[in-house]
């Protein structure tokens, strides 16, 4: 009962944008987001390719094993977004739970409850994860549909929420695991596509 009152609070104080919950925001932090949205998100560049000017085809095994990481791509997003020192041990997907946005939300976590909105953010990538949370039963409660419209994080989306949004909050989990499972599928992806193109590289090289 506590973990609805909870959300019912949340949804009449906030807007979703770019996250389950965004309060109001200052200037500055409006204006900082927005320069953190020209970055790619999770340590790669919309191309493909890993930051770093020259280095882009760079790849050993320990930044492939971070960059298909989840929690590492979460914790990292987090960092590049400003989020405080005491909200980053919550971007992991086994510490970002409902128990940890009650806790903010009654202030006994040192972590401000506006820092849910870019956490959500952040674990979903930023991605449209619809069908994996049809497929995962996240659309089944009261609400129906509605609930997808936290597992769409895509930054031009924004919904106002109400009292009917509340049952969703009972599928948390369901999307979170579609937001790990889908984040770690497409940077294995991305990856093993950047490190064929070194080999392809170093095989030019060699062969020149």
């Amino acid at each position: 009962m506590i973990v609805r009152l909870v959300l019912i609070s949340f949804l009449l104080n906030t807007v979703c944008c770019e996250g389950i919950f965004i309060g109001d925001e200052s200037e500055e932090v409006k204006s900082k987001n927005r320069v953190n949205e020209e970055r790619n998100i999770y340590g790669m560049r919309r191309g493909g390719y890993m930051k770093g000017d020259g280095d882009e085809h760079r790849v050993d095994n320990t930044t492939l094993f971070k960059l298909t990481n989840p929690n590492y791509i979460f914790r990292e997003c987090c960092e590049q977004r400003g989020l405080p020192d005491a909200c980053l041990n919550k971007c992991h997907f086994n510490t970002y739970t409902k128990d940890a946005l009650q806790s903010m939300y009654f202030k006994t976590d040192a972590c401000p409850l506006e820092a849910a909105a870019d956490m959500q953010f952040c674990a979903a990538q930023g991605r449209d994860h619809t069908q994996c949370c049809i497929r995962n039963g996240v659309s089944t409660t009261l609400a129906g549909s509605k609930c997808l419209t936290f597992c769409d994080q895509r930054p031009d989306r924004i919904t106002k929420l109400d009292y009917s949004y509340v049952p969703c909050y009972d599928r948390f989990e369901n999307m979170k695991r579609c937001f790990y499972n889908e984040i770690k599928e497409i940077n294995e992806t991305n990856t093993v596509s950047v490190a064929l193109s070194f080999m392809l590289k170093c095989t030019e090289m060699f062969t020149t």
